[in-house]
């Protein structure tokens, strides 16, 4: 029967090996699920300055002596990457044999440098799952060791710029819900939300970002409400109805316990991330009597492109 086993230095040549790989393995997994809502910007180490211009001018009936009184201006917005470590003693023996071991009773032919990477490949994945999942709840905490605290997520940026008094209805970029979101009322509540955003915002290509038990009250609410509808055919839903076809219902696990959603234009939201650049780095070396410790240093944070009407509404949940 075939075994598995990985000595010190199999297991640090493979992350050797293969670093620059398993960095992009963890960026990956992290694209993978935020790229079906917000863009993702390589290469940024430290900060990156996203600029919006903004000029108002046109053409009038000739006149060479009229200049445009409207002067241009510069929405400037920062996105900024923070620095992270995690640093785990694993058992990769063990870790692999409950990967591959029922493959080697069966008596499979299995390369130890093959396992090696693939192992590591996983707990890279993971890593970048961690960081796409704290999104939206991640806040900035220099003393804390979990993801959430290593970047400000999207909802801990709203909530901010709604404190700092630049997310306020009186600007129009943002809409207070009077009561809870249910499964009876889900769909006039989002129409509503929907109906008072700037009319640009409407004219676009949207995507509404919401919690997934938003969603699911959403959908159970229409199917129930819009009985009578010959193209309520399906109990998942696509577009909000009333947008023309324009709003993307987007049910987002990361705003699980939200107090804001988003209504926004593609590309509104933005991460940064280094991509295998500079002092980002995964390591594997023999620092415990009994395991391996695998460590891995990278960046990420997240902004927002724009916070203005013509770009995007928040929603600010009761409650």
């Amino acid at each position: 029967m075939a075994t598995i086993k990985f000595t010190p230095e199999e297991l640090h040549n493979t992350a050797v090996t293969y670093e620059q790989k398993l960095l992009l393995m963890v960026y990956k997994s992290a694209k993978d699920y935020l790229d079906a809502f917000a863009h993702g910007i390589p290469n940024v180490k430290g900060s990156h300055v996203l600029g919006k211009m903004d000029l108002d001018i046109e053409f009038g009936p000739y006149d060479s002596s009229y200049k445009n009184p409207n002067q241009l201006t510069i929405e400037q917005r920062v996105l900024e990457v923070f620095k992270g470590s995690a640093i785990q003693d694993v058992d990769f023996n063990e870790l692999a044999l409950e990967c591959y071991g029922s493959m080697a009773m069966m008596g499979e032919e299995l390369q130890n440098s093959e396992i090696c990477k693939n192992t590591m490949f996983v707990i890279a994945a993971r890593l970048g799952k961690a960081l796409a999942l704290a999104s939206f709840n991640a806040d900035r905490n220099p003393g804390g060791h979990k993801t959430k605290d290593l970047y400000n997520g999207w909802d801990t940026i709203a909530n901010d710029e709604i404190l700092a008094g630049k997310i306020t209805e009186e600007l129009g970029n943002r809409y207070d819900f009077k009561e809870a979101i249910t499964a009876v009322n889900a769909v006039d509540q989002l129409i509503a939300f929907f109906d008072k955003a700037d009319q640009h915002l409407k004219d676009i290509e949207t995507e509404l970002l919401i919690p997934t038990d938003m969603y699911t009250n959403y959908c159970r609410d229409y199917q129930t409400s819009r009985t009578g509808l010959i193209y309520n055919d399906k109990y998942e839903k696509i577009t909000l109805e009333g947008s023309n076809g324009k709003c993307t219902l987007v049910p987002v696990q990361a705003k699980a316990g939200t107090k804001v959603i988003q209504l926004a234009a593609k590309n509104v939201l933005v991460y940064g991330f280094g991509e295998a650049m500079g002092d980002e780095h995964i390591e594997v070396g023999k620092y415990a009597p009994l395991t391996t410790t695998f460590s891995a240093v990278c960046r990420f944070g997240c902004q927002y492109r724009t916070i203005e009407k013509e770009w995007i509404q928040f929603g600010k949940l009761f409650g």
